[in-house]
């Protein structure tokens, strides 16, 4: 009897003991409750043992004598059995096939609280005789999911002063306002409505209105398309005192098959145009025809080649009414808006696409309008968790941040820095702000940048060229992708940064190659930089920074500017780092000195924890970058001097507190102002402090 039950009470030990793998020497030796209270040995007496009165087992076989631990046998099965929870995520609207193109509607809806924002810009080569050589059409679009069935879009538009161009005898430029600028000139509130499904389709109604004032101004053509402002009369000047809206109704059908990876749609669609224009184009003095009621039917699919990559399409054939002006005879006519392109997924929060397009925008009536040439399109889309730093969207937290789930969040935060300028290094980590101030005897330079994800951010920029030389300011907004992080195993770190922006009124003289191409433009010279129409003088701002939304005023020279660069970055284990930053930098109305374009090439030697040298130059391949003298000559941009980072962090990521004494022979810190050289080559000294919080 003593042996059958020391042999039970053995085997329940020893289950035990072997599911945790503990060591467990032997067995027959156990603790056993004593009447008193205390413990004593088992020994082979008869009646001496019973299970109920056995000392619960620990895990440690140091402890098999000591009755005071208070683990079971149920509670070591559910600690070995135990699984630990992970994260779970759900598809991001930017993986949907079945989602919103480039101009089309889908019946497809975001669920309740997710928030998409994309940012777009399209680039058009202008036709002979316009005085600009770009047009820049940028849209900042916000879509919201009010409930499952219920989503609203926010599309803010913005397009060239110098658009449309040529129609017919005439060269038609577009302004709203007075003396107001390109960015942000046209709005479409839109609202879609889940309906259901139909012979196996998702169907939606879509309601949206576009807000609108554009003044619009007919010029003769000009006898040398090569020189736009000599002798061009104005004809007629159409200005708008109210604001128009533009109503328009989309229905779209979208079918999706079984494995997700194809999507189609079909979506009636009718706009109602002024009857003397269609928003960015209008009709032509003593013109017959009209705009009006425009329908067409917009066909678009998308197609997932991979997880990361998708090939999207639409296309909008007009079946009654008219979307454009024909350049040549000037007359009403029909187009077909279209858009072809690929969308990258960064991460599954983030995507970028690059496609071709003949179409002004994105949404409601504004989306049939179509321009005289091909362009190329941008679109950055995001699903934040906050916005505009107060709004958050709890809901795009389900979404994961990375495809690489295997690496732990504090190491895909690390922010690699890396020069002086204000843009450089790798990307601000989510949740982060870095405050960057440069103040040096020819610049202050500032920069907030914010990071909304780990690999993805934006900021805002500017810098004022505080002497009264020829170099100009410069102010705008940034872009960032982290595309490569070496802490997260990659080679390297890589990044593609993209800058829209202006300059101040001195660009004058850059454009014109002139020292005083400014002052020549002020006195009503001709020149490459004419005065902005409207009643209100445009003159000089001096050093302040343009208006970067132009919503206000617009004036002279503020001209502008897009810069794209690739920052590539590379540490060493003692903490040296390298860098090569090849950029580019397209100027409005440069001329044959545009585009700059150059490679930086650089390092920091780590002296010791917290004290680097820093030096850099940027050899330059194309463009005319310095006054020397009276006109521009070619020289090449360098900085050097010290970093001192005390160890102080405000913000998690590697975003440490630092403090910078340079010097620099570039106009400014900006990606555009670091290809520029300062006037005569004029050595520039300055103190920064980078903060981030």
């Amino acid at each position: 009897m003593v042996l059958t039950s020391m042999a039970l009470v053995c085997q329940q030990y020893l289950l035990a003991l072997i599911l945790l793998a503990s060591p467990l020497v032997g067995c027959p030796v156990f603790a056993q409750t004593s009447p008193s209270g205390g413990s004593s040995l088992l020994n082979d007496e008869p009646a001496a043992v019973k299970l109920n009165d056995l000392e619960r087992p620990s895990s440690d076989s140091s402890l098999l004598l000591d009755d005071r631990t208070d683990l079971t046998l149920d509670s070591i099965l559910q600690k070995r059995f135990a699984t630990v929870e992970k994260p779970v995520f759900t598809s991001s609207p930017l993986e949907a096939v079945d989602g919103r193109l480039y101009n089309l509607v889908t019946a497809s809806h975001l669920r309740a609280g997710e928030l998409v924002q994309t940012q777009i810009v399209r680039l058009f080569k202008p036709q002979p005789g316009v005085n600009d050589d770009l047009f820049a059409n940028q849209s900042n679009q916000s879509i919201y999911g009010l409930t499952d069935d219920i989503e609203l879009t926010l599309d803010l538009q913005g397009v060239n002063g110098t658009v449309p161009g040529p129609q017919g005898p005439f060269i038609v430029e577009r302004r709203v306002g007075v003396n107001n600028g390109n960015f942000f000139q046209d709005g479409t509130f839109q609202g879609k409505f889940k309906l259901g499904r139909l012979l196996g389709a998702q169907v939606s109604a879509v309601a949206s209105v576009t807000t609108t004032r554009p003044q619009f101004s007919f010029y003769t053509l000009p006898a040398d398309p090569a020189q736009p402002l000599v002798g061009r009369v104005l004809v007629e000047s159409r200005p708008q005192d109210g604001i128009t809206l533009v109503p328009a109704l989309e229905v779209p059908f979208t079918f999706k098959d079984g494995d997700e990876r194809l999507a189609f749609t079909v979506a009636p669609k009718v706009a109602f145009f002024p009857s003397d224009n269609a928003l960015f184009v209008p009709l032509n003095p003593g013109t017959s025809g009209s705009f009006g009621t425009t329908l067409g039917i917009g066909l678009g699919v998308a197609y997932k080649i991979s997880p990361r990559i998708m090939v999207r399409a639409d296309a909008t054939p007009i079946l009654t009414g008219n979307n454009t002006v024909d350049f040549v005879s000037g007359l009403p006519s029909r187009e077909i808006p279209y858009n072809l392109g690929v969308r990258y997924l960064v991460n599954p929060r983030l995507s970028l696409d690059v496609f071709v397009t003949n179409a002004y925008a994105n949404s409601g009536a504004a989306s049939l309008v179509t321009s005289s040439n091909t362009g190329v399109g941008v679109a950055l889309a995001l699903t934040p968790e906050r916005t505009l730093y107060f709004l958050d969207f709890p809901a795009n937290r389900k979404f994961a941040e990375t495809f690489e789930l295997g690496v732990p969040k504090a190491v895909r935060r690390q922010f690699i820095p890396a020069s002086f300028d204000l843009l450089d290094g790798s990307t601000v980590p989510g949740g982060v702000t870095r405050a960057n101030i440069q103040a040096a005897t020819g610049a202050v330079s500032v920069v907030a940048r914010s990071g909304a994800l780990d690999d993805f951010e934006t900021g805002t920029y500017a810098n004022f060229a505080v002497d009264s030389g020829p170099d100009e300011s410069d102010g705008g907004f940034s872009t960032k992708i982290r595309l490569l992080h070496q802490p997260s195993g990659d080679p390297l770190t890589l990044s593609t940064l993209f800058t829209i922006g202006r300059t101040s009124s001195r660009m004058c003289n850059f454009i014109d190659n002139d020292r005083n191409g400014l002052q020549q433009a002020l006195n009503l010279q001709p020149t490459a930089c004419p005065g902005v129409p409207g009643v209100v003088p445009a003159g000089d701002r001096g050093p302040i920074p343009p208006n970067i939304f132009g919503l206000v005023t617009e004036n002279i020279g503020e001209l502008i500017v897009l810069s794209l660069s690739f920052p590539t970055q590379y540490v060493l284990p003692e903490g040296h780092s390298f860098w090569i930053n090849p950029k580019v930098a397209y100027v409005q109305r440069g001329g044959d000195n545009t585009p700059l374009a150059g490679v930086s090439v650089g390092g920091a030697l780590r002296v010791w924890q917290g004290l680097d040298l820093v030096a850099q130059l940027t050899p330059m391949f194309r463009g005319d970058n310095a006054f020397v003298g009276d006109t521009l000559q070619q020289r090449f941009p360098w900085q050097a001097g010290v970093r001192f980072t005390p160890g102080f962090s405000p913000a998690a990521g590697g975003t440490d507190l630092s403090f910078n004494v340079y010097a620099t022979n570039a106009v400014g810190l900006s990606p555009y102002q670091s290809l520029r050289v300062r006037a005569d080559s004029q050595l520039s000294v300055g103190l920064g402090v980078v903060l981030p919080f």
